[in-house]
């Protein structure tokens, strides 16, 4: 929110972007988290804009496996608000990142709604923090960390390009898709 971020679904929109350093940043990270008040039921426009920004990781893949850039990565969310759809908000949100590469741990999301309409954050609400949210809260750090050390000491080895180039010849009508392009150009009966 504190940096110019444009929307669009590109890496570098320019100059006056703001989301190529975030970008390094998450490309470097281990450990994913995104944070989303819900906003009438749904995830806010700047986590859907982050979401839309990190869909152009799909064509920085690495030319001999195939994997994206968000691969051996581990994902998990944090939707507070004040009205109902955490259930649903960490689902989308964890979709979209599973779907670029990232892996959630069991328990990838912790969630606090407070009661319906306007009100206090969880930090300001003292007398409201709930045993749930909290047990939750301490599932998914254990399960986060966790996981990010089995995937840094065994990374998924997935080789994308590979499975693609065997499925296409089970398939019935064969195309060559972006993402394989450099794998197939270098390959020498191509």
């Amino acid at each position: 929110a504190d940096e110019s971020v444009g929307t669009g679904v590109s890496s570098d929109l320019g100059p006056d972007d703001g989301w190529p350093p975030i970008l390094a940043k998450v490309r470097a990270c281990d450990i994913l988290v995104l944070g989303t008040p819900i906003w009438l039921g749904h995830m806010s426009s700047l986590c859907q804009r982050v979401i839309e920004r990190l869909d152009d990781t799909f064509s920085a893949y690495d030319p001999d496996n195939g994997q994206f850039p968000l691969y051996n990565k581990v994902v998990v969310v944090v939707v507070t608000g004040n009205e109902a759809g955490s259930q649903a908000t960490s689902a989308e949100v964890l979709y979209a990142l599973q779907s670029f590469g990232c892996a959630s741990p069991p328990n990838a999301d912790v969630y606090w709604v407070g009661g319906a309409g306007a009100g206090p954050s969880y930090i300001a609400a003292h007398a409201d923090r709930h045993f749930y949210t909290n047990k939750c809260a301490a599932w998914m750090a254990y399960n986060t960390v966790w996981m990010a050390r089995v995937l840094g000491e065994k990374p998924c080895t997935t080789n994308l390009l590979d499975l693609a180039e065997e499925q296409r010849a089970l398939s019935d009508t064969p195309k060559t898709d972006p993402h394989e392009a450099d794998r197939l150009a270098r390959k020498p009966d191509a």
